[in-house]
């Protein structure tokens, strides 16, 4: 079903380095696995419970939240598993944990829309804003939609897609701190680190 679609993650990934959605499609394996991602699940486990808190003070008792939902998009041919969707009124919010953060990435900022343009598509209802969950203390931060943040969202598709299509490995401006966290950093023999 979903062969030919974009993953959201891939979104992100591609703001962290173009090079990394071509590997995917390219079905090269990384060497090593991302301790990042076993500590992110961790740290969502323990921030479900204090989010509860949290959304009481934000949406009264008007709101259900869903956890590890599966969206997906079939006018932009994406999918993924969203943190969490938070459901109030004739809106769907995404929500996304984040363990360490300190500002918002423009992988970050795609993702959430990604998530969000997608369940708002399955569900029929209204997507303007999102929440990044982070901190000890379950910090929600809302993140705000416009229509151009979308049309820029739908443009990085059609790249992505562009590029896992080219039988030629993109240029990448990655600096050294991103490309020594990356787990295709053997396959990039133009970098020195």
């Amino acid at each position: 079903m979903f062969e030919d679609n974009i993953t959201i993650s891939e979104i992100r990934q591609y703001f962290f380095c173009p090079r990394i959605p071509w590997y995917s499609a390219n079905q090269i394996q990384p060497i090593r696995e991302n301790i990042w991602m076993e500590q992110g699940e961790a740290y969502h486990n323990k921030r479900e419970s204090l989010l509860k808190k949290k959304l009481l003070k934000k949406f009264s008792s008007d709101y259900q939240i869903q956890y590890k939902v599966k969206v997906h998009s079939n006018d932009l041919q994406i999918y993924g598993i969203a943190d969490a969707i938070i459901f109030s009124g004739n809106c769907v919010f995404p929500v996304e944990f984040k363990m360490n953060f300190k500002s918002i990435s423009k992988g970050i900022f795609f993702q959430l829309i990604g998530y969000g343009v997608s369940a708002k598509e399955m569900y029929s209802l209204e997507m303007n804003s999102g929440f990044i969950i982070s901190g000890k203390n379950a910090k929600m931060i809302e993140i705000k939609f416009n229509d151009n943040d979308i049309a820029v969202f739908k443009d990085t598709i059609l790249t992505i897609r562009d590029i896992k299509n080219s039988g030629l490995l993109p240029d990448s401006s990655a600096s050294a701190e991103k490309c020594l966290q990356c787990e295709y950093i053997n396959f990039c023999n133009d970098r020195n680190y």
